[in-house]
């Protein structure tokens, strides 16, 4: 299971200070020793007492042994995972948790959702992921399809232009009552 580690959180413990708990929490949800002390030194009031850097706790164990240090015989609870000593339980937030990412395969779309997604793919690999020769807006020098050629009188070679013209012209006196003689 994958999960949110975009922050790192201190609330897995008795206060909001980074203590072993949230280490353990932290590795388990995935985030790495470098990025941990990274974060720290960054943040370095979240680090109390003996954890503060040089301090012979927490930072230190992380950047010697790549771990937290191993339960003592005061501490409560005597359990050990692979990061460590577990830590203090949690007197602080007992809603605290890495958020877990959500699985797009644990979703079933309905059938006009899927086929949006579909065509949303199909145009993105054909008009936005591909190479810019390949793409058909971008084939002419200009970024667009050329202007057509034009008889002297401005109409378009080669089209019916007249008749269109003509049409409009008609729909548009007829319907509108429009006079539209020099279209």
């Amino acid at each position: 299971m994958a999960y949110d580690t975009t922050n790192i959180h201190t609330d897995f413990g008795q206060g909001n200070d980074f203590g072993h708990k949230d280490y353990t929490a932290a590795r388990e949800a995935g985030i790495s020793n470098e990025r941990i002390l990274d974060w720290l030194d960054e943040n370095e009031g979240k680090l109390i007492g003996k954890n503060v850097k040089g301090g012979g706790g927490l930072y230190d164990e992380i950047s010697s042994s790549g771990s937290g240090r191993d339960y003592r015989g005061t501490d409560t609870p005597e359990t050990n995972t692979t990061y460590g000593w577990i830590g203090n339980e949690n007197t602080y937030n007992k809603a605290a948790g890495y958020n877990k990412l959500r699985d797009e395969s644990e979703y079933e779309y309905s059938p006009r959702v899927s086929e949006a997604k579909e065509r949303t793919k199909a145009f993105k690999e054909k008009y936005v992921f591909n190479d810019p020769k390949d793409n058909a807006v971008f084939k002419t020098p200009s970024g667009i399809n050329p202007q057509p050629q034009r008889n002297a009188d401005g109409s378009i070679v080669g089209s019916s232009s007249e008749r269109s013209k003509k049409a409009t012209q008609n729909f548009l006196n007829d319907d509108y009552h429009l006079n539209l003689d020099n279209i």
